[in-house]
């Protein structure tokens, strides 16, 4: 008992259908910032959440396209 609470997250990439891999982890917040995203280029993110009490399933992936960026 007394277990760690306290969530940490991971967040995993796909570009363009690929495979996923891990951009972000051990992340308390649930906010990120990814960079180095290709504009043009269709991504799917996934999460997964982890505490003393164990690890979640990711998260069903979100589809996201890079924008352009007028300039």
């Amino acid at each position: 008992m007394g277990g760690d609470s306290t969530c940490k997250y991971t967040v995993a990439i796909s570009a363009d259908n690929g495979a996923f891999s891990v951009v972000k982890s051990g992340l308390i917040s649930t906010q990120a910032i990814i960079t180095n995203l290709v504009p043009g280029t269709t991504y799917r993110f996934k999460i997964l959440a982890k505490n003393d009490y164990g690890v979640s399933q990711y998260s069903s992936p979100i589809t996201l396209l890079c924008a352009w960026v007028p300039g």
